[in-house]
């Protein structure tokens, strides 16, 4: 890296990708609000269907899952994971520990890097 490199210099937005806590308390008010369960009931361990989630609540939330990660996701990805902590846990390794940092460059076009496993 440059020695007159500066980190706050032209960017314009960093992101993290979501741990398995945020990720499992994303399907846990998401699922509440689907399904009229209170989360504080919602049992991470049990399957969904015992929370009365259908085909349709499942391509539902794997659609909203793949808007709020920004990635596209299996619509049968819930019934692969049928828990909300199998379900978060796999997202959680999936993406994995990562950062995208975007900067401006001189001709003002965005310039995008990810560094996966490792946050500099």
């Amino acid at each position: 890296m440059p020695s007159n490199f500066n980190l706050s210099d032209g960017i314009d937005t960093i992101n993290l990708s979501p741990g398995v806590e945020e990720i499992k308390n994303w399907i846990l008010r998401t699922l509440s609000e689907l399904t009229g369960t209170d989360q504080s009931k919602i049992e991470i361990t049990e399957p969904l269907a015992t929370l009365g989630v259908g085909s349709m609540d499942a391509v539902a939330l794997s659609g909203q899952l793949e808007v709020w990660l920004g990635r596209e996701l299996s619509p049968t990805l819930v019934w692969d994971y049928p828990s909300v902590g199998a379900l978060a846990l796999h997202l959680a390794s999936d993406l994995g520990p990562s950062i995208e940092i975007q900067t401006r460059g001189k001709d003002e076009h965005p310039n995008r890097f990810a560094v996966r496993g490792e946050i500099y």
